[in-house]
């Protein structure tokens, strides 16, 4: 966390305290001037009014001059809660209310800040241009450490009540010298010699292992090339991109170059990994090559991690002592057993940890074991660690405890400061998972435990009695008025919904957006297009000021305060009336009145929200708001000042869960904030012109992050290496294979089937038609003398449900077929995803799985550590999930260049250019939603990004037949997958278009290493006419 602008101006804070100032007053001066002193350095001719575009992220185009972008981030840093055009506005009035003769600036509305010249304190303008002109510090955490004596800490149990827990520290248990993180460690570059050749290091690597030859078989296979064949050297610095086909050697050029940037370099280096099992495994490998790595693990899910590994790991267990044993070392790094609680003999299971709450004889102290503390154990060893292994939730969310790091670094901006190399392993996973990372759901209200529930009870007892200490200060009134604001509009959402069960339902489980709603009520009271536009407008003007909207704000100010249905159906009848709204025939009365209620509640429970969230950081820093209580803020405060925000806006939705026989439910709060990719791909130097500090090289590495046009899987950061391994490429036989229905007559579609008892017993049919293949596949590979086996493929673990009741019910494949399970599988003939590596132990030939629970980073191998499956059935054509944000908002981020310099073609700068970008991707993301995603409609560009987003899954599944260089036959069985758009005969199926994409790409060197085998089969497979 960075020190806040009233820190930095603590001096001429102090003098203005010798001035007859209210404290409010002097606060509002300092800050506004700080500002506007920014504002000048940037641009003297900028406007204040428009300088919240400034705090958005967005540089060139939007902004006009960028020369000193060190002072725009240190801006953005510093004034977070000004990113919102209302909340500048306030300021500025605010400011301009106080006498010139304390004022530095005279503010006008069209031109830049003109500088007056103020009785008091005449030099002060100095001052804040020095603080512009320096790096932000971060804060520090001074608190001493416990020693042996007794300690307390406190904790809030639910009602209120506070429970104090006693303990005493052994001196045994105590370190000698406790070490923090380094701020900084000076970056170095390295270089690798091309043409790559490792097998001196893997000689080397192999006689630290013994009498393996693991590493110099390995290495034999890899060749790294570069696209140009120009460089003769492959130099660690920015950002580099190597592409890699699956089975290229991705792994074992990591792992070398790993040794030998660690052992012969001296460098410090990370890894990004998939999953929290993938990254224990790296630990593990790189821990038998002497090298010091430490996992890093968020603190959240420790207790599922490690039910997992206990279970995939118990077959080989006889007694507890067992787990002992060398080859379960990794079972140190999951424990989620805090010391200190330990101690104090405290139970709680939760991950709440009293880490920086100890008191000791009236002293704030922090705990001196995390050298032995089950939490925190690792992390108290990166500081020794040679390389740091992390998955990329943990690298976002995880924030280094003052316990280990004074400056409370998340594990993102510790390797920016203190690694030379990181190595991101499928690299457009990761990419997804940094956009996701930014769209996320968190449990705001409904429940006392969740989120508005904790802030509001916080606040009120934090501030409750202290008036004298907060009254003068407008933040704090404006917060208190807002978090009651919000309180009462949560109350009448929950009457609302008590007393309706047409608007539960209606909401129940769906996405609700105010944009959505508002077009759903648009539409139901217009009778043509343009009266449904002129409404859309007038609810969307009412949504963006509900409190003060000159038209709608008093009729509705009205209606919350009405306490009869019959007087609160007038009012919303006024509503209507008013947006000249004409009710159609068929629209069903009871629903719309409802939805127009709800809609119009909502709309100010917004309006708080996004309030709530915008000033979140600021009155954390004052109030002293419990840091952990939620990462929704927290992990916004930390990065915001670096980010693009979020294209349309900061955007908000919600989800209403109501279980199955209740009424009441809770709220999710879904928010869009930022462009969350883009911090993957600025990581190598994204505090550069802020802090004056370079950040570590950043090497990625996928065999699908080179796609073409593709929204969600495509880098953009151009690939010049590529990674091939030594052997001859798979040959993959490929076939449209659809299943005829004898009853209904044609073949069986299942993708896109609404009806869910259709669709199972299409499934259930289709599947019922390929057993005498699914033989024929497992007797051909009997014969070819290697016992492979088969996959299932299918959308969902409901579809796999469905398929594995097909096998069930027929006695000649008992025994000889497993359904994946998510959890532990506790029925005969379900397995579970955590043993999929060890499946080749099981007797089972046919394995039925979801395309997205084993297609990526698993390695599903036979005993000789090539692919066990031969043959693979896609059963049902993969599509997104309907109105899934996430997938929305990843083809979205893909037009962002596109806006951009559409933009910058208009001559739009600042205010304007920031409004434009929010209304072409407000109604691009609008469109997206409202429009069906059904593949007959979609346009050609729409229909090219849907058919990468299934492609690079099915490839990816595909993928775990080829390990090993080892051939495949691949079969299509929805006849959806060959279906032509509805209407359109010339347009293309699905097939047709991965074909297409194959084509286009034909001549592109680095994409036909990654897919050739699969540009080759599908372009000669035979599907009843030509593709």
């Amino acid at each position: 966390m960075r020190q806040t602008y009233w820190e930095l101006s603590e001096g001429i804070i102090k003098a203005f305290e010798t001035l007859q100032l209210r404290k409010s007053e002097i606060n509002l001066l300092v800050s506004m001037e700080l500002f506007i002193t920014g504002c000048t350095l940037i641009d003297p001719k900028l406007s204040i009014h428009q300088a919240w575009s400034v705090l958005v992220g967005y540089n060139e185009p939007i902004l006009k001059h960028t020369t000193r972008s060190d002072i725009i981030t240190r801006l953005r840093i510093l004034f977070p809660e000004l990113r919102t055009k209302k909340n500048l506005l306030k300021r500025i009035i605010a400011y301009e209310e106080i006498g010139s003769e304390y004022r530095l600036y005279e503010i006008k509305e069209d031109e830049g800040a003109i500088r007056i010249a103020p009785s008091y304190l005449i030099d002060r303008s100095s001052i804040y241009s020095s603080i512009l002109e320096h790096p932000i510090p971060r804060q520090l955490n001074t608190k001493p450490f416990a020693n042996e004596k007794e300690f307390t800490y406190s904790r809030r149990i639910r009602g209120g009540q506070w429970i104090t827990f006693h303990g005493k520290i052994p001196e045994s248990m105590l370190s000698n010298e406790i070490k923090p993180l380094p701020a900084y460690r000076a970056k170095r570059i390295f270089k690798l010699s091309v043409p790559y050749n490792g097998a001196g290091l893997a000689t080397e690597m192999d006689q630290l292992l013994g009498a393996s030859a693991m590493w110099v078989s390995r290495a034999k296979s890899v060749l790294l090339e570069s696209l140009d064949g120009m460089d003769l050297e492959f130099v660690y610095q920015g950002n580099q991109h190597i592409g890699g086909g699956l089975g290229a050697g991705k792994s074992t050029f990591m792992m070398m170059e790993a040794y030998r940037l660690v052992k012969h370099e001296g460098a410090r280096v990370g890894f990004i990994e998939g999953s929290v099992m993938q990254a224990l495994e790296r630990v593990r490998e790189l821990r038998k090559l002497g090298i010091l790595a430490v996992p890093v693990i968020g603190r959240t899910s420790r207790e599922d991690h490690l039910n997992n590994y206990l279970f995939a790991n118990s077959s080989g267990i006889q007694e507890v002592s067992d787990w002992q044993n060398q080859q379960y070392e990794s079972l140190i790094h999951l424990s989620d057993v805090c010391i200190i609680k330990a101690l104090a003999e405290d139970y709680d299971r939760s991950s709440r940890y009293p880490c920086i709450q100890l008191q000791q004889d009236d002293t704030s102290v922090k705990c001196p074991l995390a050298h032995a503390c089950g939490v925190y154990n690792d992390l108290s060893s990166l500081q020794n660690a040679e390389v740091w292994v992390a998955t990329a939730p943990s690298v976002l969310k995880t924030r280094i405890s003052a316990v280990i790091d004074p400056l409370e670094r998340t594990v993102y901006e510790a390797m920016y400061d203190l690694l030379d190399v990181v190595f991101v392993d499928e690299a457009d996973q990761v990419q997804k998972q940094f956009d996701e990372t930014f769209l996320t759901q968190y449990n705001v209200f409904g429940a006392a435990d969740d989120i508005f529930e904790q802030l509001r009870y916080e606040s009120n007892e934090l501030t409750s009695g202290y008036y004298g200490q907060y009254a003068g200060d407008p933040a704090f009134l404006e917060w208190n008025d807002r978090l009651r604001m919000l309180d009462q509009m949560i109350w009448r959402i929950y009457n609302k919904l008590e007393l309706s069960q047409t608007l539960r339902k209606d909401i129940r489980n769906n996405l609700i957006r105010v944009a959505a709603l508002a077009g759903t009520l648009s539409e139901k009271l217009s009778v043509d297009s343009q009266l449904q536009s002129r409404l859309f407008k007038r609810f969307s003007e009412y949504a963006s000021d509900p409190y003060k909207d000159p038209i709608l704000a008093r009729t509705v100010d009205e209606i919350v305060e009405a306490e009869s249905y019959e007087q609160k159906q007038r009012l919303l009848e006024q509503i209507i009336s008013k947006v000249n709204g004409v009710l159609k025939p068929r629209v069903k009365t009871e629903l719309l009145y409802a939805q127009l209620e709800f809609f119009l509640y909502l709309c100010r429970a917004e309006e708080s929200i996004k309030y709530i969230l915008t000033t979140f950081p600021m009155i954390q820093a004052k109030l002293g708001l419990s840091i952990n209580f939620s990462p929704l803020f927290t992990m916004q405060k930390d990065y915001q000042a670096f980010m693009k925000e979020a294209m349309t806006g900061i955007t908000l939705g919600y989800k209403y869960e109501l279980p199955d026989n209740e009424k009441t439910g809770k709220f999710k709060l879904i928010e869009y904030t930022a462009v969350g990719r883009l911090l993957l791909h600025d990581w190598h130097n994204l505090y550069q012109e802020c802090d004056r500090k370079a950040g570590p090289a950043v090497v990625f590495l996928s065999g699908t992050s080179h796609a073409p046009k593709s929204a969600h899987y495509d880098l953009k950061t151009p690939s010049e290496w590529l990674l091939r391994a030594n052997r001859q490429s798979s040959v993959i036989q490929m076939n449209y294979m659809p299943v005829l229905d004898e009853v209904r007559g044609g073949f069986y579609s299942v993708s896109g089937i609404r009806d869910l008892e259709q669709r199972n017993q299409f499934l259930s049919g289709m599947v019922q038609h390929l057993k005498p293949d699914i033989e024929y596949e497992l007797k051909h590979w009997r014969i070819e003398g290697n016992n492979r086996r088969v996959l299932l493929v299918v959308n969902s673990y409901d579809d796999v449900e469905t398929v594995c009741s097909v096998f069930r019910n027929d006695r000649t494949w008992t025994g000889r077929y497993k359904a994946l399970s998510r959890d532990d599988g506790h029925q005969e003939d379900q397995y579970s995803r955590v043993l999929i590596e060890s499946f080749y132990r099981e007797r089972a030939e046919v394995l039925i799985v979801p395309l997205l629970s084993v297609g990526r980073g698993y390695n599903i191998l036979d005993r000789q550590g090539e692919a066990l499956f031969g043959s693979v059935f896609f059963l049902v054509r993969p599509y997104p999930i309907p109105n899934d944000l996430n997938y929305l908002v990843q083809v979205l981020h893909a037009y962002l260049p596109e806006y951009l310099h559409r933009i910058e073609g208009k001559n739009l700068v600042y205010d304007k250019a920031v409004t434009k970008l929010r209304q072409i991707s407000s109604g691009k993301l609008e469109h997206m939603y409202m429009k069906p995603d059904f593949w007959s409609i979609l346009n050609p560009k729409e229909r090219e990004i849907m058919g990468w987003y299934t492609f690079v899954p099915v490839w990816q599944m595909i993928g775990r037949l080829l390990r090993g260089g080892r051939d495949a036959h691949v079969y299509f069985c929805d006849a959806k997958f060959n279906a032509k758009p509805a209407g359109n005969p010339e347009g293309y199926s699905m097939l047709e278009v991965w074909a297409e994409i194959m084509r286009k790409n034909k001549k592109d060197n680095i994409f036909q290493s990654l897919y050739g085998p699969f540009s080759e089969a599908i372009n000669n497979m035979n599907m009843g006419g030509s593709i």
